[in-house]
């Protein structure tokens, strides 16, 4: 499983680009990447060259560059972390949109899986109680039982979240609470599985839980599956969050 951290910095970032070229106009040019980058196409050779013998990109001279599964897995969780820690530090911290987008973009590539985890974990727990009281709690163990002070609380039961692994096929859904204790977060998290977003669901077969995730194919546990809430939403508003 690709991991983020991996590569550099910048390689990771037009991993990014490419797989939002890809999105909005099917193919992505050395030119337009460069352009997007902000640097010399020159740049953009050296660092394709370099995804190339990754195994990240497919990509000749002077020809279009197209992302490898590996890639575009890759380039899907980097782009999930951001999306996901700007709505961190805008709902959970009041940052300004323009300072999360660039604090976001500083974070990203450099967190661990656990401390995005513990970062997932006091999102969900901030949204849905308010109050820190039971965090410590809630980190440890995955508390999901409402505090009956919090006059917000039926968030974590809201009566229009329903468990992942009961969407039909071909199906969308907005991840709303991630449930269990702080391994089976983890094992999430890693995955990508990160609150509002959107996932499609696939297939189910032999134990199994195939979504897609801004295009990408993401396999669950039936176990794994059955620990996201998610709110159903319509393929419009779904596809609507692929580019």
């Amino acid at each position: 499983m690709p991991e983020v951290g991996r590569l550099s910095e910048s390689l990771e970032d037009y991993l990014k680009i490419i797989f939002q070229l890809e999105r909005e106009r099917r193919v992505a040019r050395v030119k337009d990447i460069a352009a997007r980058k902000g640097v010399r196409m020159a740049s953009v050779t050296g660092a394709l060259r370099r995804m190339s013998k990754e195994g990240l990109v497919h990509y000749g001279a002077r020809e279009f560059v197209e992302l490898t599964e590996e890639g575009a897995e890759l380039a899907r969780k980097v782009l999930q972390r951001h999306d996901f820690l700007r709505r961190f530090l805008t709902n959970t911290l009041g940052l300004s949109g323009d300072d999360a987008e660039r604090d976001a973009d500083a974070i990203e590539h450099h967190l661990s899986v656990e401390t995005l985890g513990r970062l997932v974990a006091f999102y969900q727990f901030m949204d849905s109680y308010g109050h820190g009281d039971l965090l410590s709690r809630f980190l440890q163990d995955g508390c999901s039982v409402p505090c009956g002070s919090c006059p917000n609380a039926e968030k974590v039961t809201h009566p229009a979240l329903r468990l992942l692994a009961e969407l039909e096929p071909n199906t969308w859904g907005r991840v709303g609470w991630l449930e269990g204790d702080a391994p089976h977060r983890l094992g999430l998290v890693e995955k990508g599985i990160l609150p509002r977003v959107r996932v499609e669901m696939e297939a189910r077969h032999q134990g199994q839980v195939r979504v897609r995730i801004k295009g990408v194919p993401v396999t669950l546990s039936e176990e794994q599956a059955r620990a996201v809430w998610v709110q159903p939403i319509s393929r419009e508003e779904g596809l609507a969050s692929l580019p």
